[in-house]
């Protein structure tokens, strides 16, 4: 019974890290290393698809340094709201 119980343990050891592992994180890391590496705001919005370059540097770009991310989206002199590209 012991054997069984602990081969149970680790499919669901198994299964939990699975389960949380989506290919999406590796959109947010693709960002964030973009990001580490000094790439201008505006090519990753266009490389990220997104309308708008707050959504990038904000939800997907994980930059330990929230400095440096708040002293390159003010390099790029953005309006309150940019209008969405359709």
């Amino acid at each position: 019974m012991e054997a069984s119980d602990s081969l149970r343990q680790k499919k669901n050891k198994i299964f939990f890290v699975l389960y949380l592992t989506h290919p999406h994180i590796l959109r947010h890391t693709g960002c964030t290393r973009l990001g580490e590496n000094n790439v201008n705001p505006k090519v990753m919005q266009y490389v990220m698809g997104h309308s708008d370059a707050k959504i990038t540097m904000n939800i997907y770009n994980h930059i330990a340094e929230m400095a440096h991310v708040e002293n390159e989206m003010s390099k790029m002199n953005l309006p309150e709201t940019v209008p969405a590209v359709v």
